[in-house]
């Protein structure tokens, strides 16, 4: 039998072979065969080189997807109409609203100005600082528990009341 090798390249770079067989022992390939050969090499290659720049591209954002859910602090991100499309483990605890409950919802606290940190206080001596900032499409936003804090002002003002009442 015959066996025809045509290396697949794309930009230069080596991204398989195109392994041709012909039932005839001691085929010649002419002209015609060898340029449709070449040919299907190059749209092999293509489609090889598009595949591993899509799993490439897949592997970045699950990777990046890691890290924004690893953060400490809660983050979420908004699409140009508002929505969210990306919600952190950490916004989850923060606010008591699941991933799933989020996604495809508006933000479910007031939005501060870009820039500007906001407080809410969520109940049962829970705070968070909301804060915005713009993305090229959307925004993102972090949540940051402040209960402590909040908690410790409280306790400051009360100190300072109580002295000042007596």
């Amino acid at each position: 039998r015959a066996v025809v090798l045509t290396p697949l390249l794309s930009r230069g770079e080596l991204r398989g072979a195109l392994v041709g067989l012909h039932p005839d022992a001691g085929h010649r390939v002419d002209s015609d065969e060898a340029e449709l050969l070449d040919l299907l090499a190059g749209f092999a290659a293509v489609a090889v080189a598009a595949v591993r720049h899509h799993d490439d591209l897949v592997r970045a954002e699950m990777h990046h997807a890691e890290i924004i859910d690893g953060l400490a602090d809660g983050v979420a991100v908004l699409d140009d109409f508002g929505l969210v499309t990306a919600w952190n483990a950490a916004a989850a605890e923060l606010t008591g609203v699941p991933q799933a409950q989020a996604i495809d919802r508006p933000f479910p606290l007031p939005l501060p100005e870009l820039g500007r940190p906001t407080e809410h206080q969520l109940g049962e001596g829970r705070w968070v600082e909301v804060v915005r900032s713009a993305l090229g499409e959307g925004a993102v936003i972090g949540l940051r528990d402040i209960s402590r804090r909040q908690a410790l002002d409280a306790a400051k003002t009360m100190f300072v009341a109580a002295p000042s009442h007596e």
